[in-house]
């Protein structure tokens, strides 16, 4: 991996990135007829998308283009997205609500952002992120206001990306597979496990990731894989035979996301070889359908069924893996084990858009072998079809 991905500190997103994100979440917001988007504290992910600011308040009315959010925050803290904030003095719930009536909201619909789980943000967050208490106080400030669920709003769209936030995640999965490259490159028979892990964290330190992680699962040869190690101790030496699964995620210029690696310390055994194959087949079949229009629900019935359609070995199970892809935004997610009838509705019929990115991480499990075959990372979606960031190759590797 070439030193040119190493550069200066990220420095922020510019203003014009700001407006882009007002006016995307603002037209959004009146799609869904609501007056206003109330991110309340504790939706820090939210706060910080619209000001660049964490532990704060957003007030966004939906038909003032070009006017400044109102921002409650905790001693008045300031970023260049921000030139006034109001203090939370009598409490968050006091100023959250003094805030909206201010912005004329007494008789609205307010779209709240975080009240509980969405499609792409928050989706394992079954009560939501926001401070139940201080929300009441809101509700109890406003009794002739409707107040709504806007977590979709805000968060679909933050699935679209500029070109701005395009650049920070390429440099993300650059460092990832910096990450990845370091630990091929030195997995071999005989090589301590937590020495390996400390050389990659360091590697994606050293090229600017602000908290890097990486995660190791290893099966000895014959052996069940073991449990998922996210930190040392990894507490074993390599042995010759071993299948590993490597992934790292590389935070950077507040984007994120995830690559994943699979590598066999000696030859491929053949079945692991012929899974390999199929998956190559099916994760390009099926990067195909992640372009404009197409549903969650068409990717992932297309995934399961490959083998099937495709008579193959009855022995190989195609599989699905779809996360997020942003730094805060863990969907829309779809586990291995889901098939097309378990889909919330809404999940299934979600229809991808042009520049939103997801983790895109099939895989094809070997029933005879307990050994399952992936690889993936970032994916782009575009009118051609997925564009898949970085420079590594999608394979099966083999290191010795």
């Amino acid at each position: 991996m070439s030193e040119s991905i190493a550069g200066p500190p990220w420095g922020g997103y510019t203003l014009a990135e700001r407006d882009r994100r007002w006016a995307a979440v603002r037209e959004k917001a009146r799609a869904a007829n609501l007056d206003c988007i109330l991110v309340p504290i504790g939706n820090r992910f939210d706060a910080r998308y619209l000001t660049q600011l964490l532990d704060a308040a957003v007030v966004l009315p939906a038909h003032s283009d070009g006017a400044p959010p109102i921002v409650v925050s905790e001693g008045l803290p300031r970023s260049p997205w921000v030139s006034e904030t109001r203090p939370a003095i009598a409490g968050w719930g006091r100023a959250m609500g003094d805030a909206l009536l201010d912005a004329g909201m007494e008789r609205a619909r307010i779209g709240v952002a975080g009240l509980g789980p969405g499609l792409v943000t928050y989706v394992r967050d079954t009560d939501g992120v926001i401070d139940h208490t201080a929300f009441e106080e809101v509700r109890t400030l406003l009794p002739n206001a409707q107040f709504e669920d806007a977590t979709d709003v805000v968060g679909l769209a933050r699935w679209v990306k500029s070109d701005e936030e395009l650049a920070c995640l390429r440099r993300v999965v650059a460092i990832g597979e910096a990450g990845i490259a370091t630990f091929a490159n030195l997995a071999r028979p005989g090589a301590d496990g937590d020495a390996l892990h400390g050389a990659v964290m360091d590697r994606m330190r050293s090229l600017g990731s602000d908290e890097p992680l990486f995660a190791l699962e290893i099966a000895a040869r014959g052996q069940p894989p073991g449990g998922r190690v996210t930190k040392p101790p990894i507490g074993r030496v390599l042995e010759a035979g071993d299948y590993i699964a490597a992934q790292t995620e590389a935070p950077w210029g507040a984007q994120s996301t995830q690559e994943e690696q699979h590598l066999v310390l000696g030859p491929i055994p053949e079945p692991l070889r012929r899974a390999a194959d199929v998956l190559a087949e099916m994760f390009e079949a099926t990067r195909a359908l992640l372009r404009p229009g197409v549903t969650v629900g068409e990717l992932i019935a297309c995934t399961t069924e490959f083998a099937a359609a495709r008579r193959l070995d009855s022995k190989l199970e195609t599989r699905p893996m779809l996360k997020g892809g942003g730094f805060g935004e863990d969907g829309p997610r779809v586990s291995p084990s889901s098939t097309l009838d378990r889909l919330p509705l809404a999940l299934r019929n979600l229809t991808f858009e042009r520049g939103a990115v997801v983790v895109w991480k099939p895989d094809v499990s070997v029933k005879d072998l307990d050994r399952t075959v992936a690889w993936g990372g970032s994916v782009i979606v575009t009118e051609r079809g997925g564009e898949v960031v970085g420079q590594r190759p999608l394979a099966l590797l083999s290191v010795s």
